[in-house]
């Protein structure tokens, strides 16, 4: 949950201004291995305040909503009129499943970014994924690292909006997207 090196961010800006969102899945909260992990609850909403703060900063602020991710999504995209939705990709099953739902209804776009590769692009040579650590790491390392300069541009980008906005990038475009944190 950071602002300066995040795709979904980077790839929603670049198509207007953005509202960004946080949704508490009940699915995840609820789960017993989420229930019961004290510190890791703790720690989600530390980063929550603290993405706010980085994001009032620059005139802007988090909206913390709860509930049913297509559900929550549907309602803001009807109360703000957004056109589009971006998130993070991610590859539990869960992630999937909950993806694949909010694009059957919704216009949702998801980037690269948990991993710094692909889990497609690391595959066995007969295809498929690798079960065994070793391989995987082998040919995990074989791809090239990012260069820095593709970190760097995000941060490059939030500097040149609050520069030539006056911070106030919320709402400086009729057109809204959700830039949606996972």
């Amino acid at each position: 949950m950071r602002l300066h090196d995040n795709p979904a961010l980077h790839a929603a800006l670049a198509h207007g201004a953005v509202i960004p969102l946080f949704i508490l899945d009940p699915a995840i909260l609820n789960a017993r291995w989420h229930r019961a992990a004290i510190r890791r609850r703790e720690f989600l909403l530390a980063g929550l305040r603290s993405l706010d703060r980085a994001l009032r900063s620059m005139g802007s602020r988090l909206i913390v909503r709860s509930g049913e991710p297509v559900i929550v999504l549907g309602s803001l995209v009807a109360e703000s009129g957004a056109t589009a939705i971006y998130a993070v990709e991610d590859f539990s099953p869960y992630a999937r499943r909950r993806d694949a739902a909010v694009q059957t209804v919704l216009p949702l776009t998801l980037t690269d970014g948990v991993t710094v590769h692909h889990p497609a692009w690391i595959q066995r040579k007969q295809g498929g994924p690798y079960t065994v650590f070793t391989p995987f790491y082998r040919a995990w390392r074989a791809w090239p690292m990012p260069r820095n300069e593709e970190i760097l541009v995000m941060r490059q980008m939030i500097q040149y909006l609050v520069a030539n906005t006056g911070g106030s990038w919320l709402r400086m475009a009729d057109e809204f997207h959700y830039f949606v944190f996972q």
